[in-house]
């Protein structure tokens, strides 16, 4: 497989991949609750920036036939009723090609993913507490290790008996996936402006936000103290 971002390269033309399974890959990003309304506009415009890309690479290799999302465990319409309630930028893409004909397909495997997400959500936490077992720890990790290769098998597999030569798909994953794309499927990865703006505002919020919490840490270091000085 070769990827080619987008921007990088001439206009693509349908004669320069005729005969190879096509992919767009669009990345899903970070989205925290509550987000500030700076971060909220340059999110909107990354969408729209991926919707304009996309357009420009259908114009040159072909309209989507197939539509991909990374967390969305259902395709057809029970899947595009799942991904409206997650109020993700990706949908209005997703709406717009599936009104022109394209195919909403899940490549996601239930219980891997909800194995991973339990992963994310409480194990990984559970890990940074002292084990007495080594054990323990080792086997846990080769069971996540072996669950994220199953679950990305799973997509791979989907996605390679899904997708038809000179039809392209989409696919909105996370920029960290571990996806190994077989030779036959060439991938454009969207890269847009807004993107590079998004990382370095989200940069810049952790950093404030690491930044306010040493902060908070270092007062109440300070207030225990003094409490212990009067008392003493």
């Amino acid at each position: 497989m070769t990827a080619e971002q987008l921007g990088q390269i001439d206009k693509p033309s349908a004669s320069q991949y005729m005969g190879k399974k096509i992919l767009f890959l669009a990345p899903l990003l970070q989205q925290i609750a509550s987000m500030p309304e700076e971060g909220e506009e340059i999110l909107k415009e990354y969408w729209k920036e991926v919707d304009t890309q996309i357009d420009s690479l259908e114009r040159g290799l072909g309209p989507v036939t197939q539509i991909y999302h990374e967390y969305i465990e259902e395709g057809g319409e029970t899947g595009l009723e799942i991904l409206r309630s997650t109020g993700v930028g990706s949908l209005g893409i997703t709406e717009s090609r599936c009104a022109r004909g394209a195919t909403f397909t899940d490549i996601e495997d239930r219980e891997l993913l909800a194995a991973t997400m339990d992963w994310e959500l409480y194990l990984k936490q559970l890990l940074s507490f002292p084990f007495r077992s080594a054990a323990v720890v080792k086997h846990l990790h080769e069971w996540h290790t072996e669950t994220i290769k199953a679950r990305y098998d799973h997509m791979l597999e989907s996605i390679t008996d899904s997708l038809k030569v000179d039809e392209p798909g989409i696919i909105f994953i996370s920029e960290n996936h571990q996806l190994q794309f077989p030779a036959d499927i060439q991938v454009f990865y969207v890269s847009p402006p807004a993107l590079t703006d998004y990382k370095r505002w989200m940069e810049s919020l952790q950093e404030t936000l690491r930044t306010e919490a040493e902060a908070s840490n270092n007062e109440g270091t300070d207030s225990e103290f003094k409490e212990s000085e009067n008392e003493s």
